[in-house]
């Protein structure tokens, strides 16, 4: 509150002595004056009132909408737009509501800590409190783009105001109703660009691409299979930011840092061991007996991805990364990634049969903020500040794919036995099939 209080008074000095602009160059301060006489507002109370309010309220709004837009929107939710892979932005009314309260609270601030003080020969004898402050935003001009240089904040109280001079005596204003135009802020801009971004789905469906149901079959236990771990997160915040500062015009840089990484990938195995199989086959030629080496059905890996697939979102409360807490939700995400092949195969194993699924855990928060260089402001006793805007995003995202059932196989070698034996549409499928005899069996 000292750093707002610095600023009011800059501004009631302005009013009454005359009217200072301040400008940050290359960090430095540079001083414009310009001075008008005294007389020109004590001739109208309601003017100077005016003037006074108008200038607190714009202070008042910059303050309030750099702090909502700095702590990461900390209240309600502590800041997170996206909670368990989830929208969680909120709405254009929630927000004013929570700026026009803060807007009050520091106006009010404002005017009691001038009320009874002497500014030149101009008294404050009594200034009555604001009772309401109104954002003039609305949801279709506010997505059009016609917020984002510049708002209005209408103000009112109620009360009497009583300002006294030596050339006009006591003079009393009943109520105070006023409206500022908040200029070269673009706290507008900023919402709406970062409400699109989540709104978009993007970085939760990157994330649940990642996490893709594939059952894998194949006589080798190295089979490739996904993985994900902590460079996934990394990869995955990167793009999304990347796709974020593409939103934004050339003066806003945007930036992350991962609060929580917690990414793990279980292997789900249904391994085999084929049994021989041994026995006799009569035809036309006679009898053939059989020591068939089983194999498996599928020999060199394969890869089978369920399409469509949905990722869970939530379901239960994240045990991984919850500091600051995430509001709970629960849903799914739709799983868009296609079809998953491995880079690069494994080589075929004669004997055993493999079956390979997965269960994926991905967890993580991370803090996103962009800085609009284009206009600084007043807000701290020290110096010119650019609008920072911050978010947390919240992932908490799981999928199972259960291991496929494998299948051992002696056809090739047994089809080989009845063809010698001269059973009726029978033929040696080869010695390179799964199971085939190769030149050790059937005999006969």
């Amino acid at each position: 509150m000292k750093k707002a209080s610095v600023f009011l008074t800059v501004f009631i000095v302005a009013l009454v002595l005359g009217v200072m602009y301040l400008s940050y160059m290359q960090n430095e301060y540079a001083q414009i004056v310009n001075k008008p006489q005294l007389g020109q507002y004590s001739s109208d109370v309601a003017e100077l009132l005016k003037q006074y309010g108008g200038q607190s309220a714009d202070v008042a709004s910059k303050l309030a909408t750099y702090d909502f837009a700095g702590q990461a929107v900390s209240t309600p939710d502590n800041g997170f737009w996206i909670s368990y892979g989830l929208s969680n932005v909120p709405e254009l009314d929630q927000t004013k509501r929570g700026l026009e309260g803060q807007i009050v609270s520091l106006l009010n601030s404002y005017l009691a800590d001038k009320e009874g003080k002497d500014y030149g020969n101009v008294k404050f004898e009594r200034i009555a409190l604001m009772q309401q402050a109104t954002v003039l935003v609305d949801e279709a001009s506010m997505n059009k783009g016609d917020y984002d240089e510049h708002f209005d904040v209408m103000v009112s109280g109620a009360g009497d105001n009583v300002i006294s001079s030596p050339t006009s005596g006591s003079q009393t204003v009943s109520g105070s109703r006023f409206t500022v135009t908040v200029n070269n802020w673009r706290f507008w801009y900023m919402y709406r660009k970062f409400k699109d971004w989540v709104i978009s789905g993007g970085l939760s469906s990157e994330a649940c691409n990642s996490l893709p149901k594939v059952a894998i079959q194949g006589s080798n236990p190295e089979c490739t299979y996904p993985a994900i771990d902590q460079d996934t997160v990394t990869s995955l915040m990167q793009r999304s930011v990347k796709n974020l500062q593409g939103r934004f015009d050339s003066y806003v840089t945007c930036s992350y840092t991962i609060d929580c990484n917690h990414a793990q990938t279980k292997v789900i195995s249904d391994h085999t061991t084929c049994p021989p199989r041994s026995g006799s086959v009569t035809g036309s030629k006679g009898t053939v007996t059989y020591d068939c080496k089983a194999g498996c059905g599928n020999m060199a890996c394969t890869y089978k991805t369920a399409v469509p697939a949905e990722c869970t979102a939530g379901g239960y409360p994240d045990p991984f990364c919850s500091s600051p807490l995430p509001p709970f939700k629960s849903g799914s995400i739709a799983y868009t990634g296609g079809d998953w092949k491995p880079s690069t195969g494994k080589p075929s194993r004669v004997g055993d049969c493999y079956g390979l699924g997965e269960n994926y855990t991905l967890s993580f928060i991370a803090t996103v903020s962009c800085i609009d260089s284009k206009y600084k402001q007043p807000i701290s006793a020290a110096a010119m500040n650019n609008l920072v805007f911050s978010t947390r995003v919240h992932m908490f995202l799981s999928q199972y794919q259960e291991a496929p059932g494998v299948v051992c196989d002696a056809d090739a070698c047994i089809g080989a036995a009845a063809a010698q034996a001269g059973v009726f549409g029978s033929e040696d499928p080869g010695k390179d099939k799964p199971g085939s005899c190769g030149t050790t069996c059937p005999t006969s």
